[in-house]
């Protein structure tokens, strides 16, 4: 099983979103952002630190919290014409 963390990175990179503007997007700082992804005194957020990342990020708030719910999926990738 995942640790928040690893979701959080995971749909971060999915998004291709940079710490600094999520953290901005939802209300935190990019040292926020950082210590959430290493589990540094961020490892328990609350529900609505959660969910404003969820909200930047565009992910169900359930998979992001608990690892439960629908995952992000990397958008389709478009062929050369």
């Amino acid at each position: 099983m995942s640790t928040f963390a690893q979701r959080l990175k995971q749909a971060r990179a999915i998004r291709n979103v940079g710490k600094a503007r999520l953290g901005l997007a939802a209300g935190l700082s990019r040292n926020a952002v950082y210590a959430l992804e290493r589990d540094e005194g961020g490892g328990n957020p609350t529900l609505g630190t959660i969910e404003s990342l969820a909200k930047a990020l565009d992910v169900d708030v359930a998979w992001l919290a608990t690892g439960d719910g629908p995952a992000p999926k990397a958008p389709g990738k478009r062929r050369a014409a």
